[in-house]
């Protein structure tokens, strides 16, 4: 397992807790996603790529969050947006097996905009059975926290359900070779620990990962 916590933003105000929105998600089982119309400055983007093959590099312009590294990888990335990100494509810095490929973008709105914070990210290298369960204690800030995981799997025709029943699924992918790739979000208004489980074993390349998301 893989964890890291850090600490990065951008201000743009002072002394008020932003709330937030769930703007929306965009995937693709390509290399490239196209975000959506109608961005405005200060969105946050949150960035999910999971392949076959991946060099593990965030795409250009986005902050790393974490990566994982082995046959199948992952690599988990932020970025606050600007209304001239919108409609634009956003491009995986890797060379994937093309017929492997998740990539989910979620996006969410804060008003207003105080500066971006990252905590309690953890993410599971690749499994041959369930992975072990991850948890954010997301208490490192004040809330309110964006809390963001997924949930893949490769070469099973299943699709890799969790158990907690919090989660607000975003996107689901399967790609030609039947990688899947599931990701989630919820926005909690109190400090409050979120996890996520993989409810059973879906195939030799089973993988989670969560991120805790503030602006104060």
């Amino acid at each position: 397992m893989l964890t890291t916590r850090l600490l990065a933003g951008t201000k743009t105000a002072a002394g008020v807790p932003p709330t937030y929105s769930f703007f929306g998600a965009v995937s693709s089982t390509t290399n490239t996603v196209t975000l959506p119309s109608s961005l405005l400055n200060g969105d946050i983007g949150v960035c999910i790529q999971t392949g076959l093959g991946q060099t593990n590099a965030e795409p250009t312009g986005w902050t790393l969050i974490n990566t994982t590294s082995g046959t199948f990888d992952s690599t988990f990335s932020w970025k606050v947006l600007s209304a001239s990100d919108s409609s634009s494509s956003v491009s995986g810095s890797n060379s994937p097996n093309v017929s492997y490929i998740g990539f989910h973008v979620q996006i969410f709105r804060p008003v207003p905009l105080v500066s971006v914070l990252i905590s309690d990210a953890a993410a599971n290298t690749q499994q041959s059975t369930i992975p072990p369960t991850l948890t954010a204690a997301c208490t490192t800030y004040p809330a309110p926290n964006i809390v963001v995981a997924y949930s893949a799997a490769f070469g099973t025709a299943n699709e890799p359900f969790i158990n907690e029943g919090y989660w607000t699924q975003a996107a689901f992918t399967t790609s030609p070779s039947s990688a899947h790739l599931k990701s989630y979000y919820i926005i909690d208004s109190v400090n409050t620990s979120r996890s996520i489980t993989q409810s059973a074993d879906y195939g030799s390349f089973n993988m989670t990962g969560i991120v805790c998301i503030n602006g104060n």
